[in-house]
């Protein structure tokens, strides 16, 4: 019956047998009216729960659109987790088949809320290097309070412009932007723009040494600059961004 219940919320076409066993009560008059209800309060649960994970997705695209991706979205995905805040994880996917061409860059943009929200509820942790020097073989990893994200625009433009009562959509810039999410304490964040070489360097710590790392980025990126890798690493030391495995 539990999958008959699912199977019917999602595709708004109860069976007989699940309408036979609803009760209606008070000022409901039937089986197949309780049934609405019950799918009403769970089509409206997980659009808002949507609505918090993704609203610079929202104000893009504006209401109805936004409704309309929920809901398509929420027909195929039915939530599997008691944490809803855990609902939504390939939102981004979906638009970006939904949509098509028309806002390319939205499962990017979809990327970095998913990652501000990890961040956000991560616990923050501090790291001290300082008697730890780094070399060619040393095995560094981001910390866990971070998370990169890109774009091929400037994605971190249209987040900030989210709560805007008039957002300037045009003055949002048509390159690609690098980004790093992170915590600089227990309960504050920030986002910093990076070059191309430090997004795909932070990425390359994940899968090598650190020596190899630098090689395999500068092997892709022929404008690094070695005099600037010491403090890029300096500014991740300083803000417990990275830490040996």
């Amino acid at each position: 019956m539990q999958k008959q219940f699912t199977q019917g919320i999602l595709s708004g076409k109860p069976s007989t047998d699940l309408l036979n066993v609803l009760v209606p009560g008070g000022s409901i008059a039937s089986a197949e009216q309780a049934f609405n209800v019950y799918r009403g309060n769970y089509m409206a649960t997980l659009t808002e729960v949507l609505g918090e994970n993704f609203p610079a997705i929202w104000r893009v695209v504006g209401d109805d659109k936004f409704f309309e991706l929920c809901r398509s979205y929420i027909e195929v995905n039915p939530s599997v987790s008691y944490d809803l805040s855990d609902y939504g994880d390939d939102f981004g996917q979906h638009i970006q088949q939904i949509s098509g061409d028309e806002w390319p860059f939205l499962e990017d943009l979809t990327q970095f809320e998913l990652n501000f929200k990890y961040v956000f509820h991560c616990l923050y942790e501090t790291y001290d290097l300082s008697n730890q020097p780094l070399g060619q073989s040393s095995e560094v990893t981001l910390a866990n309070h971070c998370r990169l994200s890109a774009g091929d625009i400037k994605i971190y433009d249209i987040w900030l412009a989210r709560d805007l009562d008039d957002p300037d959509w045009d003055s949002i810039g048509l390159e690609p932007g690098y980004y790093l999410i992170f915590k600089t304490s227990a309960q504050n964040m920030k986002v910093v723009e990076l070059e191309s070489w430090q997004f795909l360097l932070g990425q390359a710590l994940e899968n090598y040494p650190l020596g190899e790392a630098l090689a395999v980025v500068m092997g892709d990126c022929p404008e690094m600059n070695q005099e600037d890798i010491g403090p890029f690493f300096s500014f991740l030391t300083e803000n417990h961004l990275i830490n040996l495995r």
